[in-house]
């Protein structure tokens, strides 16, 4: 799992393990959030210090001082991907 982001010494949001992916709801009252649970509509940041709380993204890259080292690959549900 790599990043182009070169600069960043591969410390980039797409290979971190607190970046998840957030999707849309059926029930969702807004536009932007309302359609099917297959659609995404951008990332989400889980990390440990913000419980109950998700800092949204509307791209996968980016940097920031929580970055920890995704485990590789292979258990992971496709859904998530």
């Amino acid at each position: 799992m790599g990043c182009a982001k070169e600069e960043w010494n591969n410390q980039c949001c797409c290979n971190c393990k607190f970046q998840v992916r957030i999707y849309k709801h059926p029930l969702n009252k807004e536009s932007f959030t309302k359609g099917s649970i297959l659609d995404k509509i951008g990332y989400g940041c889980l990390f440990p210090e913000s419980i109950g709380k998700v800092v949204f993204m509307d791209r996968r890259h980016g940097l920031c001082e929580v970055w920890k080292k995704k485990k590789a690959a292979g258990n992971e549900s496709k859904i998530r991907r």
